[in-house]
């Protein structure tokens, strides 16, 4: 029979043997736990690296992306400022089309009034050579004209020494025989009555002791400043100072510088009357005789 201490013994002995197998089966099952897991942490490292040349690849191609989309949004920007430039250009080409065909218009009425100042110019060169024929033809004319003038003009020295040989002669108009010259016409005569003026003998002499002139109504005036209130027939201004009246015309009047005109710018075979003071003539007819003319010779008839 054993000993009951010696058994206890054994079974701790057994106990302590169970606890180091079991120890050494767990430690052998740790190793393997971590040899299992430096393998699964080396797969883990192997599949970190790759993951991270993945990621880095990813990156890479996320920024080539990013750059991409940049560009493309850039691309974006650019073809939206180029379609604003194409609507502007258009707009332009639009605007420039319009100013085109405007300035076609204004071409074509150009042309028009080109072609109307063409054919004014023809017109006015027409004209123009029509204007140097007559041009000529007043040359020519002039030319006879100065010719005449210079016969007239000889004519009229003629005739002027014949009156500075012969005089003019004054007859009273209200008188039945009162003559006078030149040089006396100033004389103290009586001032109501009015003179004939005789620049050439007169034909018919059977008037020379007659009284051919009516009696007329006198207007008082400031004898200062006489207006006879009628029209020279020759210049067209009033009559103011001495009044020459055409006894043998019903009415034609001339102002004292027409009158004095070395040449005839009236009937020469007319004789006027000198009024110095205004008087009212109401005949309708003429007032001298047409018998009273002076005798006409060729330089006279001029």
């Amino acid at each position: 029979m054993e000993h009951p201490s010696s058994a206890s013994s054994n079974n701790n002995n057994n106990n302590v043997a169970d606890n180091k197998s079991n120890n050494l089966t767990e430690i052998k099952q740790l190793k393997s736990r971590y040899y299992e897991s430096e393998l699964e942490r080396e797969g883990l490292n192997s599949l970190t690296e790759s993951l991270k040349s993945k990621i880095r690849a990813l990156q890479q191609q996320i920024f080539s992306q990013e750059s991409t989309i940049k560009s493309a949004q850039d691309l974006i920007s650019q073809k939206e400022i180029l379609l604003d430039q194409i609507e502007r250009y258009k707009q332009k080409v639009t605007d420039s089309e319009s100013h085109l065909s405007t300035i076609k218009k204004e071409i074509f009425s150009l042309k028009e009034n080109n072609n109307g100042y063409i054919k004014k110019y023809n017109e006015l060169q027409q004209q123009n050579v029509q204007i140097q024929q007559k041009n000529n033809l007043l040359e020519v004319d002039k030319q006879q004209l100065s010719k005449k003038l210079k016969e007239i003009e000889e004519e009229n020295n003629l005739l002027n020494k014949e009156l500075k040989q012969l005089g003019i002669r004054y007859k009273c108009g209200h008188c039945d025989n009162y003559d006078i010259c030149s040089n006396c016409e100033t004389s103290n005569h009586n001032r109501d009555h009015v003179f004939i003026k005789i620049k050439r003998p007169i034909g018919n002499d059977r008037f020379a002791r007659t009284a051919l002139l009516p009696e007329f109504k006198l207007i008082e005036q400031n004898e200062q400043d006489i207006d006879h209130k009628t029209v020279c027939n020759v210049c067209h201004k009033n009559i103011k100072g001495i009044r020459y009246k055409c006894g043998h015309c019903v009415k034609f009047e001339m102002c004292v510088i027409c009158e004095a005109y070395p040449f005839n710018l009236h009937d020469p075979t007319h004789v006027f009357i000198k009024i110095k003071r205004p008087v009212q003539i109401d005949s309708n007819e003429a007032i001298l005789p047409l018998e009273f003319r002076p005798i006409i010779t060729k330089a006279a008839n001029v």
